[in-house]
């Protein structure tokens, strides 16, 4: 139930982003800005899209983590009435500065990693690929330590 519900967050989330950002690229092409600062608007526009998608994402998996913690450890004497709802407060209360930090470390390697797939000079493709996947490598280890960095 509660894992729909961000899905439908996140789908709004999308469609107004890309409702943004078909905006903000059309004005920019129209000439309303300048060719150098064309790269740090899509990195700031493709930040924020995945920044938010990794926090609900990670939010959901707090969620979840600590529902089943809560069933684990308080089963057959304390169980509480709801204890989805409660672990989604914990989530988003007292955890989301976790989330926030852990997601935008994510964020910032999966828009270096768009930005470098973006890039259209071939004369440096092995250069570009080595990069690439260095930064995915760092991407997958970070994302193995935030699942048990947030569930801790």
């Amino acid at each position: 139930m509660c894992r729909t519900r961000f899905i439908a967050v996140q789908a709004v989330w999308l469609i107004i982003w890309l409702v943004a950002a078909s905006s903000i690229l059309n004005n920019m092409n129209n000439g309303d800005a300048s060719g150098g600062g064309q790269g740090i608007v899509v990195f700031f526009l493709l930040l924020s899209f995945y920044w938010t998608t990794q926090v609900l994402k990670n939010i959901v998996h707090v969620t979840c983590s600590g529902s089943f913690a809560t069933w684990y450890f308080l089963y057959p004497q304390a169980m509480p009435q709801n204890p989805t709802i409660a672990a989604l407060k914990r989530a988003s209360w007292t955890s989301l500065g976790s989330i926030a930090l852990g997601s935008l470390i994510i964020a910032v390697l999966q828009t270096m990693r768009a930005m470098i797939r973006m890039g259209r000079n071939n004369r440096n493709n092995f250069v570009r690929c080595c990069i690439e996947c260095i930064l995915k490598c760092l991407e997958d280890m970070i994302r193995f330590f935030n699942i048990y960095a947030f569930t801790h």
